[in-house]
């Protein structure tokens, strides 16, 4: 019987992000179209801003590898981390 370890990680204050990877700009092709159920359209910016912050609407479309947090959510990191991660690592046979 295969048994798992966790290890725990804990950033301390200073090496907490301060940004996210995102994908899109290595994936090989894009990530397609996202089409409004009720009416089969794609969904558009305009669409999304009735539903998301435009903040949000412009990372979701951005093909930019590294988006800095906004001001508001790195505060709030600030405030509750280091919340400690835990990694699973298998036990190998």
């Amino acid at each position: 019987m295969r048994q798992e370890s966790l290890e725990r990680i804990e950033l301390p204050r200073d090496r907490m992000p301060d940004r996210w990877y995102n994908v899109l700009p290595d994936l090989p092709r894009g990530a397609g179209r996202v089409h409004r159920p009720a009416t089969g359209q794609p969904v558009d910016d305009a669409y999304l801003q009735r539903l998301l912050p435009a903040a949000l609407v412009a990372q979701d479309r951005s093909m930019e590898r590294w988006i800095g947090f906004p001001d508001e959510v790195a505060a709030c990191y600030r405030q509750w981390r280091p919340t400690p991660l835990l990694r699973a690592h298998a036990a190998r046979a």
